[in-house]
């Protein structure tokens, strides 16, 4: 879809639509989606393959991810007729039994090692599965091979462009005010890792799209710190990109892990994700000792009310004290807010606006969404219990209203119709934005780099913020963004 030449770019928005593909998956012929297949079967290498593995992605705002990976299975199978294996989350593969998909010839849920041994009796030759331990399930004409997930390993980089992980010196020119920081910044090769050693969340907020599937994986805390101090001393990275839907997923946890890292002597930084709660003062200094310059809360809403009703499980008062905190330890903290929540009023948006506002001091970077209602989540299963009723697809794009997709429109029950609903969530969303404090005016893709870059030579968020707020002020002269 990205391509430079009209005939070689792929229309993705058939991808949305889940009848069309569902029929093509099924055996149904469809001469445009064929065709469309030989646009991305020529930008990657399928023929001459015995064995094709695909990844089942994990469903996050829709399904358009697998209902590609599906199709395109079909489209090899049809073409090549190859062994397909695919693996995946458990949320997706548990999302295989809606489709009937007949060209996946195995789906594996063991990971690494389960996969090694069926590859391993394709190439001796033996009578597949049989010499394999474990259930095997026939499911959709596939096999299900079930085994225990193989243990989070330390990221290897080793053959990897590694120069794709650092900046690459987007700006060009710069003011007096910030010329000679930026121009550093500018040639500095700001690397930075990512690494992920939690999966999954204990949480039940409604609108998570993890909510309903509770599998997690978690990294034991001296392993992650083992990890770290290695990948430290192998690549010298500026900096490390923690993954983690949740990196407190308890107060001992988070403890244990920076109690490690700081016992290693290991002098990394870091960001990652955090709810509010399972934190206090000690800890947020503690992460910060132990290398933490970012954390970014999922805060929702500041509606008393509106927490209590997507099961956020936490109060004004305790989000309000760990941005405080968060703040005095020195850690950059990033806020993320959601408009439009389902029975929303103009009083709950006015709260947050309000919270926002007489916080901005403590909040250095501001998210803000619009809803959507989104598979996965709670707000599916338990529609009724929280008061939505009628819920149909829509598949609306981010377009001028929209800034995101939209699977699935719906109506309140005793509140708003779609049509109203829609209009509100726009509004919302307008409103916080239009009255709230302003974020660090910064290009996105250089946001989180040049934070790193200024973390590791200050390390003082008082003088980061100084020049992240030279910046700002630089947002309208043409020469702060190199055009």
């Amino acid at each position: 879809c990205y391509s430079k030449i009209p005939e070689s770019q792929v229309d993705i928005s058939v991808f949305f639509d889940e009848n069309k593909i569902s029929k093509y998956i099924s055996g149904a012929e469809d001469k445009y989606i064929d065709v469309i297949m030989e646009k991305i079967e020529r930008k990657s290498e399928f023929c001459g393959y015995n064995v094709i593995l695909l990844s089942l992605p994990v469903m996050t705002s829709n399904s358009s991810g697998l209902l590609f990976t599906l199709g395109l299975c079909r489209f090899l199978k049809k073409k090549y007729n190859p062994i397909v294996i695919a693996g995946g989350a458990r949320q997706s593969i548990d999302l295989l039994n809606k489709y009937e998909c007949k060209d996946i010839d195995f789906v594996s849920n063991g990971g690494e090692s389960m996969l090694f041994r069926l590859l391993s009796e394709f190439k001796n030759g033996l009578e597949l599965t049989e010499s394999l331990d474990g259930p095997r399930i026939r499911e959709n004409g596939c096999k299900l091979i079930a085994g225990e997930p193989t243990p989070m390993l330390k990221p290897d980089f080793s053959g990897l462009p590694i120069d794709k992980y650092k900046y690459k010196g987007l700006r060009t020119r710069y003011s007096d005010e910030c010329r000679e920081i930026l121009e550093e910044f500018n040639k500095s090769g700001t690397l930075l890792l990512p690494f992920k050693f939690i999966t999954g969340c204990p949480y039940e907020c409604a609108f998570c799209p993890m909510a309903v599937n509770k599998s997690m994986h978690v990294l034991d805390p001296a392993t992650v710190a083992l990890y770290l101090k290695e990948l430290q001393e192998e690549y010298n990275p500026t900096g490390f990109f923690f993954l983690s839907d949740t990196i407190n997923i308890s107060r001992q946890y988070v403890n244990e892990l920076c109690d490690e890292i700081i016992k290693n002597k290991t002098k990394i930084l870091w960001s990652d994700c955090a709810r509010a709660d399972n934190l206090d003062r000690d800890t947020l200094f503690k992460m910060r000792e132990a290398g933490c310059i970012r954390l970014i809360f999922g805060i929702e809403t500041a509606s008393s009310r509106l927490l209590q009703y997507i099961r956020k499980g936490i109060g004004v008062k305790r989000l309000e004290d760990t941005l405080r905190w968060s703040d005095e330890a020195g850690i950059w903290t990033g806020v993320e807010i959601i408009c439009g929540l389902p029975h929303e009023k103009d009083s709950d948006i006015e709260e947050t606006i309000a919270f926002l506002n007489k916080n901005k001091r403590y909040i250095n970077t501001l998210y803000i969404n619009q809803f959507d209602l989104r598979d996965g989540s709670i707000f599916l299963p338990q529609a009724k219990d929280l008061g939505i009723e009628n819920i149909f697809i829509i598949n609306q794009y981010a377009n001028e209203e929209f800034y995101n997709f939209h699977k699935y429109g719906y109506d309140e029950i005793g509140g708003l119709r779609w049509q109203d609903k829609r209009r509100q969530i726009l509004s919302s969303y307008k409103k916080v934005s239009d009255n709230t404090c302003g974020n660090p005016d910064c290009p996105p893709y250089e946001l989180e780099h040049l934070l790193f870059f200024l973390y590791n030579k200050f390390g003082d968020k008082r003088l980061i913020c100084d020049i992240f707020a030279k910046a700002e002020a630089e947002k309208n002269k043409e020469s702060f963004y190199g055009l």
